[in-house]
């Protein structure tokens, strides 16, 4: 959260429970601000919610103490917590039998586990920090998640009450299946990154501004920026796109494999409360009947958005390439100018150092005490350029006139070839 002062207090030397312990072992890899969050709560879910990535420029909205607190509330275990990684997108989970959770447990069901934790991150342009716990048996969830508060993109951030207004859409939902809160915080993410629309008013943006279009006349009348002819700001502007395509793929894709975690983990708990000796009526059918189509919903729309991030790709990098040939167009523009002007002086050169060579004494007529500073024979050498000069544009330029009809002559013979075919 802007404004926030990042701090890395010390958890209390007195804190030895396993949890604590798992805690100070990734403590150091976060920053971390003052405690400023939000809850959404149902009668079978519980959602706290900050802000932040624990990224330097975008601390979580919590204290370390106040972290160490929530996770020891939410009971989550340490063999979850040590799996945290410095900064990386992560879907681990861990079940739990009753001898870790301390509860008891007919004899019968002992190999069955009690609850289901998940760590769920992703630290693209996307980015969220997801602590999750799933009674199995009373099928109530709690859930500690973080919203990057901070984005180098120009679309709109997350906020506290944006989660919790989306988790409000779907009360009932949630209390029916408490493990679609993960789906829902996918779902949210995906509502906001799916650009389509803004993606294509980049690219049609780009195209208008390279100027090698075929519709120049309707992205006019779309009010996009005329044809730009400073290059450094085009190939500035092409990369900063590139990068951003590449992150939104990849965001994408990270969701995407969620997504598919989220699916399996889904239906091995339907497995184990069936093999618990739970009855399922119409209700309970259609619940889950629901619950796989929601992430299968997730997973379709991540699938969609990459296909549609590998279009952009492909776009941007023909308009690379169109950026690229205007590059090498003007160099071959300055070309042109050096190899005409050498044109013009090369024959007068050449007869300037045929001249000299010897071969010719312009002043063997003249008195030995009368020598003239230019030559009475001065008008031939001019003469001899302008001829020479003359006969080298012609030359020149009857060379460039039939190559270009020769090479109009090839291409009509190609298309009338290609028309035979077809």
């Amino acid at each position: 959260m802007a404004g926030i002062p990042v701090q890395r207090p010390a958890l209390k030397n007195n804190l030895l429970t396993p949890v604590e312990v798992a805690i100070q072992g990734f403590n150091h890899l976060f920053s971390w601000g003052s405690t400023s969050l939000q809850s959404w709560s149902s009668p079978q879910v519980e959602v706290v919610i900050g802000e932040g990535s624990g990224q330097y420029v975008s601390p979580f909205s919590i204290s370390a103490l106040d972290f160490a607190e929530k996770c020891l509330n939410f009971d989550f275990s340490p063999k979850l917590l040590k799996r945290l990684q410095d900064h990386g997108s992560l879907f681990e989970h861990v079940f739990r039998f009753a001898q870790e959770s301390g509860t008891s447990q007919p004899s019968s069901f002992v190999d069955a586990p009690t609850h289901l934790e998940i760590l769920m991150t992703n630290y693209e342009n996307d980015a969220f920090f997801c602590l999750f716990r799933y009674s199995i048996k009373t099928k109530k969830a709690k859930c500690l998640l973080f919203i990057k508060s901070g984005d180098y993109s120009e679309r709109p951030l997350i906020r506290m009450s944006d989660v919790r207004e989306w988790l409000e859409a779907y009360r009932q939902t949630l209390d029916q299946n408490p493990l679609m809160v993960l789906n829902a915080i996918l779902g949210l993410v995906q509502s906001r990154a799916h650009e389509f629309v803004e993606w294509r008013i980049q690219l049609n943006n780009m195209e208008s501004r390279l100027g090698v279009t075929e519709y120049a006349e309707a992205l006019r009348e779309g009010r996009y920026e005329a044809i730009s002819h400073d290059f450094e700001l085009l190939n500035a502007d092409v990369a900063r796109l590139s990068k951003r395509v590449a992150d939104n793929a990849l965001s994408a894709a990270t969701i995407l494999e969620h997504a598919k975690a989220l699916q399996r983990l889904v239906a091995i708990c339907d497995e184990f409360e069936l093999s618990a000796g739970e009855t399922r009526d119409h209700r309970g059918s259609r619940t889950l009947l629901e619950q796989r189509e929601e992430t299968q919903s997730t997973i379709a729309r991540a699938e969609l958005y990459l296909q549609f991030t590998k279009m952009i790709q492909v776009v941007l990098q023909s308009q690379t390439a169109i950026l690229y040939n205007r590059v090498n167009k003007q160099d071959s523009q300055s070309m042109k100018t050096i190899a005409v002007v050498t044109l013009l002086f090369l024959p007068a050169t050449f007869v300037s150092a045929v001249c000299a060579s010897g071969v010719f004494n312009f002043q063997a007529s003249e008195p030995a005490d009368q020598l003239r500073v230019i030559s009475k024979y001065g008008w031939v050498y001019l003469l001899v350029c302008l001829l020479v000069t003359a006969g080298t544009l012609v030359l020149w330029l009857a060379w460039y006139v039939w190559g270009r009809k020769m090479l109009e002559t090839s291409r009509l013979s190609r298309l009338g070839q290609r028309d035979k075919l077809a």
